[in-house]
């Protein structure tokens, strides 16, 4: 049993914004009221805010690109030394901290949850070591798969069937969150000085394009197992409205839904 008193509360669903009160928890659920009781917790928060914790969505934490831009900012790390402490562990910080101090720093920030936005299949073992030591939040990925060949070539020879079935078993292979799909072809044609510029470029020796890629994965995140949460994020390098389709596990009280966004470059 914990209550947090006399902080400075935001609940935006509930509508509170900056009203100073208090806030029960019982049983690792937030109550109207937790009488008190032998063993009781209190925490004096005056001064302090008290809110939901903060998800980020879009982060680069963990893996080989994080790992190499670590070794190229060793100044980074001399100037910005964050020393062990008795609940905490060394790290550094600067422009890309230390995954110790990584943790830690989120928490001060407010937030419970960090999501890495860019994980090639490939290393997706290395990230989750990574994580094991992320401490204090929860964490996910999100895997890569707009330039993956194999699958660029079952959309161009219209085997959808087969296509979302790799993609299930991407997902469920890396235990990633998500699929993310960006700028899909571009890094493709990146290897011979090209790009896609709208969504109707073709890819060179795939013959697909963003859109069709797009039009033809679109529907796998009502077709993969319920098992597995699978979130389908589009991001195209055109000023175009892009589809982001989610679909929950069995269960939840939001089966699916599906919303538009517009990207700028």
């Amino acid at each position: 049993m914990l209550r947090i008193i006399n902080g400075e509360v935001y609940d935006p669903i509930n509508g509170i914004n900056g009203e100073v009160r208090d806030i029960c928890v019982q049983d690792g659920r937030i109550v109207a009221d937790a009488p008190g009781a032998p063993g009781a917790r209190t925490i004096d928060a005056a001064g302090m805010v008290v809110m939901p914790g903060g998800v980020d969505m879009h982060s680069h934490i963990a893996g080989p690109k994080v790992n190499v831009a670590r070794k190229m900012r060793p100044e980074d790390h001399r100037n910005d030394v964050m020393p062990r402490t008795s609940i905490t562990r060394s790290g550094t910080g600067g422009s890309v901290p230390s995954i110790f101090t990584t943790g830690y720093r989120y928490a001060i920030l407010g937030y419970t949850t960090a999501f890495d936005a860019a994980v090639a299949p490939l290393v997706a073992r290395h990230v989750h070591e990574e994580f094991n030591d992320l401490p204090v939040v929860d964490k996910g990925f999100f895997a890569v798969m707009g330039n993956n060949e194999f699958l660029m070539q079952r959309i161009a020879a219209k085997r959808h069937e087969q296509a979302r079935d790799y993609v299930a078993w991407l997902l469920q292979a890396t235990k990633a969150y998500a699929i993310k799909v960006v700028n899909p072809g571009g890094v493709e044609l990146w290897k011979f000085r090209g790009n896609v510029h709208t969504l109707d470029d073709e890819v060179t020796g795939f013959g697909v394009t963003p859109r069709g890629w797009k039009q033809a994965t679109a529907p796998f995140s009502d077709a993969t197992p319920r098992s597995v949460a699978s979130t389908i994020i589009f991001a195209s390098t055109a000023c175009r409205p892009v589809r982001l389709a989610m679909t929950m596990p069995a269960g939840s009280p939001r089966a699916s839904r599906s919303t538009s966004v517009a990207r700028h470059p």
